[in-house]
């Protein structure tokens, strides 16, 4: 019963991460391999050491107040999606800028690594952030930044899932193939201007999937 929970969460959890592909499609962005993986493992750590401490809490209190607190925090998550959603414009579409493969100007001053980290929460909101070079392609560093970006939005599901009881490496593998399935279909999509509406809507849609997960594990 918990396999379609795992697969759903981490769908939910990568919504963010297709969107964030269709946006570089939408540019003509390169994605290279390692930097998929960069996005995929990054956020899997985060949310197997979340999910070890959610564990370690599940041994703390009983069964079935951790089952409470652990949909409860799932549903929150998915309400503050929503809320995010009617509140914020979605801009992961917008013309960067500075456009990919510009060299002079205000281009030349690029912003340090260090800049675009303590900006992690608006990089999802603007992706062509992340790519601080202007270089039209996402490589290991800004990679880094960007997988730190993605990873914040899975802690407190992976810590929800750990007071759930949730298999660790099945919950984590599933994460991490979605993951880099849906970065690479993302761009792919992207690239024919084609279902732009899905990064439009990925904060709303994980918040549906998100509260009703919870629901459905609280009358499990």
């Amino acid at each position: 019963m918990h396999l379609l929970t795992i697969i759903l969460l981490g769908i939910s959890s990568n919504l963010d991460t297709l969107g964030v592909g269709l946006a570089y499609g939408t540019r003509k962005y390169r994605l290279l391999f390692l930097s998929n993986f960069i996005c995929a493992l990054i956020p899997c750590i985060g949310t197997y050491l979340m999910m070890i401490l959610g564990e370690a809490v599940r041994y703390i209190i009983s069964a079935p107040l951790a089952n409470l607190l652990g949909a409860g925090i799932i549903m929150a998550a998915g309400v503050v999606l929503i809320i995010q959603y009617f509140r914020r414009p979605y801009t992961a579409n917008k013309i960067p800028t500075v456009m990919p493969g510009q060299t002079t100007g205000e281009a030349a001053a690029q912003p340090s690594l260090f800049t675009n980290m303590k900006d992690l929460g608006r990089i999802l909101e603007d992706p062509f952030k992340a790519d601080y070079d202007y270089s039209g392609s996402i490589e290991f560093k800004e990679a880094t930044v960007l997988a730190f970006a993605l990873t914040l939005n899975n802690l407190s599901c992976g810590f929800a899932a750990g007071l759930m009881g949730l298999n660790i490496f099945l919950t984590v593998g599933a994460a991490f193939i979605i993951s880099l399935l849906f970065f690479y279909a993302g761009i792919q999509i992207g690239l024919y201007f084609i279902a732009r509406w899905i990064g439009e809507k990925g904060d709303l849609a994980a918040g549906i999937i998100l509260i009703l997960l919870g629901i459905y594990e609280l009358l499990s």
